[in-house]
């Protein structure tokens, strides 16, 4: 039996020295940090998923959806692009030179309108038609994302419609008109014109590219009530006020005053489960290299922090930081990660940032300060070599320097793109082992060798 399943009863809330409860986080709060993930793939700022969601959550209301409708569709509007990451890597291999899949998630919501997203790419670069097929097939994939949280099938249903159209151009299904759900509509229009916007900059900027959306791009396409809520709302409202707070940090204030009821804190299996989905994001990106990192370095790293005799409810936090300490290579272009030679400087920049989007992502999560922090240190050397802040020795906390390890551990004993082959468990050590003292803490080395010898902490 894996550490991870020996120590259920560790986690927050659960046993042991429990945290309070406020500070436990609730599953938004925990559904928010994947919107942010997901922003990081479509190459956007980490509030596109909160700004659909206000938008959204805002035409429901003014549409008299009931309650249990508005509360399925903002939490569907979070996370209406989670199933990018199950297409990302066949799209990736698929597009010319020059074009990433980032540039072209980034504005896949204005392919439906007939508007030349080449605007925002390199001149001379087309989308190919079997690249934009698997696209097309990203709200279903959503569904298994789906499937471990605790929310209702009915947030899958709306974004597996929330590309359809009025006109039936939309996909993946092309109905049309009143078959598509509206609270699918809603997604539709909120996601389309928050992406017109986003591209816009600027409080003016953005009015004009909304108002110019709303009044000759969106009729036709999308449900022209819902058209009229959403011009009354910003371009026919009395003030900006809005506007202005969609495009601040207040638009996640704006969030939690249309989810007023969801703040129950999670514990023991149920954020295991959910902490284990969001790890999934960054795992499957790469599903032929990475598809189990996050749940092998959370797995090692647990077994390392039991072994030294770390309390059971900071083994617990330990190992939700092994599962999103990866959240941030989100942020890093697939044409990178999958590159088989040597990096130049400017691919590496992406790679030294990844620890500090993870910190971005898990601010803000409540219980998950030390999380993030240690999450952020998981590339940081003894010799101060590390990344993303160059910190040496004592200055990176001992659960730094076991995820350290841990998960150049997990990397050595998986597939790469630029290995041959995978190393066994016993194999991998004499590796990390040439590191001892310059890039880890030498004493816990030898206490992963000792988690190995043990037969039931073997990472498989």
């Amino acid at each position: 039996m894996s550490a991870f399943k020996a120590v259920v009863e560790s986690w927050p809330g659960q046993t042991g020295e429990p945290l309070e409860a406020p500070l436990l986080p609730s599953l938004c709060d925990l559904l928010v940090a994947a919107s942010k993930a997901i922003d990081l793939l479509e190459g956007r700022s980490l509030r596109h998923g909160i700004r659909v969601a206000v938008i959204a959550g805002t035409l429901g209301r003014l549409a008299h959806l009931p309650e249990r409708e508005q509360t399925a569709l903002v939490l569907a509007s979070l996370l209406h692009d989670a199933g990018l990451v199950r297409v990302a890597s066949d799209v990736a291999i698929r597009l010319p030179r020059g074009l990433t899949e980032k540039e072209l998630f980034g504005v896949h919501p204005l392919l439906n309108l007939g508007l030349d997203p080449n605007a925002h790419w390199p001149d001379n670069l087309r989308l190919p038609e079997t690249a934009l097929q698997i696209l097309k097939g990203h709200p279903q994939a959503t569904a298994g994302f789906l499937e471990p949280l605790q929310v209702s099938r009915g947030v899958g249903d709306i974004i597996t419609s929330g590309h359809e159209l009025m006109d039936g151009s939309g996909y993946p299904l092309g109905i049309a008109g009143d078959a598509i759900p509206v609270t699918s509509r809603i997604l539709a229009l909120a996601d389309t014109a928050e992406t017109r916007m986003d591209f816009a900059g600027g409080l003016n900027a953005r009015r004009d590219a909304l108002e110019q959306f709303l009044g000759h791009e969106a009729p036709g396409r999308f449900d022209p009530q819902l058209i009229e809520l959403l011009q009354a709302v910003t371009i026919s409202a009395p003030d900006d006020t809005f506007m202005r707070r969609l495009y601040t940090r207040q638009a996640e204030s704006m969030l939690d005053e249309l989810l007023p009821h969801r703040r129950q804190p999670l514990a023991g299996e149920s954020l295991r489960t959910v902490c284990q989905t969001l790890g999934t994001l960054s795992d499957g990106l790469l599903p032929l290299y990475t598809k189990n990192h996050s749940f092998q370095t959370a797995d090692a790293a647990l077994g390392m922090a039991r072994h030294i005799g770390i309390p059971d409810h900071q083994t617990g936090q330990l190992a939700i930081a092994g599962l999103v300490h990866d959240l941030g290579m989100l942020s890093v272009p697939l044409n990178i990660l999958l590159h088989p030679e040597a990096l130049g400087r400017e691919q590496w920049s992406r790679i030294y940032d990844h620890p500090r989007h993870t910190m971005d992502i898990l601010k803000g999560v409540p219980g998950f300060e030390a999380i993030g922090n240690w999450s952020g240190e998981h590339h940081e050397r003894m010799n101060g070599s590390g990344y993303p802040g160059g910190k040496k020795g004592i200055e990176i906390s001992v659960a730094g320097r076991i995820l350290g390890i841990a998960d150049a551990y997990s990397a050595l004993i998986s597939p790469r793109p630029y290995r041959t082959h995978a190393y066994e468990p016993m194999d991998a050590l004499p590796v990390l082992g040439q590191g001892r003292f310059r890039l880890f803490d030498n004493p816990l080395i030898s206490v992963l060798r000792s988690v190995v010898l043990e037969s039931q902490y073997v990472v498989s």
